[in-house]
């Protein structure tokens, strides 16, 4: 799918559920599992999400946070965007 938006080799890792040991998203715990698996350095990481729920616990961990969807301001959310190969078109120039 990543290819045929354009958007293949952008990303460093891409992770589901079965990567945090089935732990669901908002738990720490979920996030936790994947920081240490892949020694992400959490400064350096972005989270990309759909649900604004989701983002919360990423931003506390040092994380950019990127909602791809409708605005829902919040506080934790650093980027708002609706068509995300456009947006990260926009990092690449």
């Amino acid at each position: 799918m990543l290819d045929s938006r354009g958007l293949g080799g952008i990303f460093d890792a891409i992770y589901g559920i079965e990567h945090s040991d089935f732990l669901p998203k908002p738990s720490r715990e979920a996030y936790d599992v994947i920081v240490a698996r892949d020694r992400i350095d959490t400064q350096r990481a972005a989270m990309f999400e759909d649900d604004p729920r989701n983002l919360q616990v990423p931003h506390d961990m040092g994380m950019r946070t990127v909602l791809v969807g409708p605005p829902a301001p919040r506080d934790y959310i650093h980027h708002q965007t609706q068509d995300l190969t456009d947006f990260l078109s926009q990092l690449a120039d």
